[in-house]
């Protein structure tokens, strides 16, 4: 059996990244490509069940202190899910929570230090 080709015009239509929404201050970037000082990442949980497949969420974040933001955020879902197992960005939650902390302290020391507040 032989085939019979020709060559015809198709017309695809897909969907396509146009522009980025920040999770946390809903700051939009126009453009096919995030923006250096953005950052995207995952968060996800293994515990046993049907939904541990599906618990894979992204995020899209502009600047340090949403992504400090959004990080609080998926750390207090994980805690009120008695999640064990639970991965930022491939890291356990758990050590997240450190992370967190300490630019929390950062933060607070920095905005003393602007409005000329001791620090020690």
């Amino acid at each position: 059996m032989a085939r019979i080709e020709e060559e015809k015009t198709i017309t695809v239509t897909k969907e396509v990244i146009v522009g980025f929404e920040c999770e946390i201050c809903g700051k939009i970037h126009n453009g096919e490509k995030l923006p250096k000082e953005w950052f995207e990442f995952t968060s996800q949980h293994y515990e046993w069940g049907n939904d541990s497949c599906d618990s894979v969420e992204e995020y899209t974040t502009c600047s340090f202190d949403c992504f400090i933001s959004k990080l609080e955020e998926i750390c207090d879902l994980f805690d009120r899910g008695n999640r064990n197992s639970g991965l930022i960005n491939e890291m356990p939650y758990k050590y997240i929570k450190q992370i967190i902390a300490i630019a929390i302290k950062e933060r607070e020391e920095k905005i003393l230090k602007s409005i000329g507040a001791n620090v020690s």
